[in-house]
Parts: structure tokens; sequence; C-alpha cells
């Protein structure tokens, strides 16, 4: 049931770089936006000189200082799984509630989804899958049966992950990526644009190619294979 217009929530994006204004854009196109929440602005640690000069959505502030309050709810838009949970933290210590956004989204039975994940347009969970909090999952993108999402990992547009893939946490799964059944992808793995997995992939590892490979090994931080931005 909708909240009531006294009820209605502030909205604030987490993030305003490219995937945080294509956020925004399917937010104000949703059926929730003006009916249980209304867009205030974003919140990043650039300031409003990340946005371009005809951008109608402000930057009100930066997450690792802003203080939620309780009419606020919170959308993680940020490209980077690892930027991403360093940004949300502070917010998450302090108590900030978050919402998702399931704009023309399938969702199979007993799939359980967190009530933090960004779902694009037409993607689609399949059945006894579960994504953890704070994903980003990109428009078109397809996740099997059985699957396991771990907590800040990010989806690519495109992408077929096949049925029982378990993903770690703060992974990185560039546009159009096939994950072959049942495999497991190690936290903060880094798998390239387009690649083809047929085999586990080790933790911190950036892979790519048809069938991907191991690259190098990422230290955990901003390195450019991480950024989907």
């Amino acid at each position: 049931m909708s909240e009531s217009q006294e009820e209605m929530k502030e909205l604030i994006i987490v993030g305003a770089r490219g995937l945080g204004r294509c956020v925004a854009s399917q937010v104000r196109g949703d059926a929730a936006h003006g009916k249980d929440w209304s867009l205030s602005g974003f919140l990043d640690s650039g300031g409003q000189s990340v946005l371009p000069a005809n951008c109608d959505i402000p930057v009100i502030g930066d997450p690792m200082t802003w203080v939620p309050r309780e009419n606020q709810r919170f959308m993680p838009a940020v490209g980077n799984p690892v930027e991403k949970k360093k940004y949300l933290q502070p917010l998450i210590e302090k108590g900030a509630l978050f919402t998702d956004l399931r704009t023309m989204v399938r969702v199979g039975d007993r799939a359980n989804c967190a009530f933090s994940v960004v779902f694009g347009m037409n993607s689609e969970v399949s059945t006894d899958t579960t994504i953890d909090e704070y994903v980003y999952i990109d428009n078109n993108a397809t996740i099997g049966h059985d699957c396991y999402v771990g907590r800040y990992s990010h989806i690519g547009a495109k992408t077929f992950v096949a049925g029982g893939v378990r993903i770690g946490e703060c992974v990185t799964i560039h546009p159009g990526v096939i994950i072959g059944k049942g495999l497991t992808i190690g936290d903060n793995a880094v798998i390239g644009l387009g690649s083809i997995v047929m085999k586990d992939v080790p933790a911190n590892a950036f892979v790519l190619g048809n069938p991907a490979r191991v690259v190098r090994m990422l230290d955990v931080g901003l390195e450019a294979e991480r950024q989907t931005d």
C-alpha cells in the first residue's frame, strides 16, 4: 500500500556520477515517485562539480558526513562496489534506511531480494535466488535460479548468470558477461566486458576473455577495472 501524501519520504540517491544520474532518470519514471517518495537530490563527495551544468537535480551533501533523518530514504548508485561500500558505511552506521527500485523487473517465486537492491529496466531474478543488500543489477540482466549475489556487487547490463551460481561481496561484473552453471565468483573479483566464465573465479581476481582467464590479481581498492560508470 502506498504511503499517504503526508507520509511521503524524501528520496536521496548516493552517488551523482553516471550511474547515479541514470538511476535518477529511472526513479522519476517509477510508479512510486510522487506517491511513496519524492526525489530530493544526490549525496556525492565530489559536490556539484561532478554534475553536468544542465542537471536539475542538486548534490545536497557528502555521504561521509550526512546525518540521516527519519523521513529520508536512500538509494545506492555508486558504480564501483568497493567505493560504494566506503560511502554507504557511514550512513548505515547512522541508521539510514534504504529503499529499492524495481521498475519493470521480473522476480521468481521464493526469490529473496533485500530492500536496498536497485534493479535496472527489464532485469530478471529467477526462482529461489537471493540478492543481498546494496546490489545493483543493470538493464536486461538475468540471474538464474538458486543463485546468491553478495552485498554491494554490481551486475552489468545484458549479463546472464546461470543457475546455482554464487557471487561474493563487492564483485564487479561488466556488461555482456555469461557465467556458467554452479560456479563461484570470489569476493572483490572483477569480470571484464563480454567474458564467458566457465570455471570458478578466485577472490580479488580480474578475469577477461572467452573463456575467461585470470589477467591479474587486484588490490581491494579503486582500480580502473572496477569502474562501471
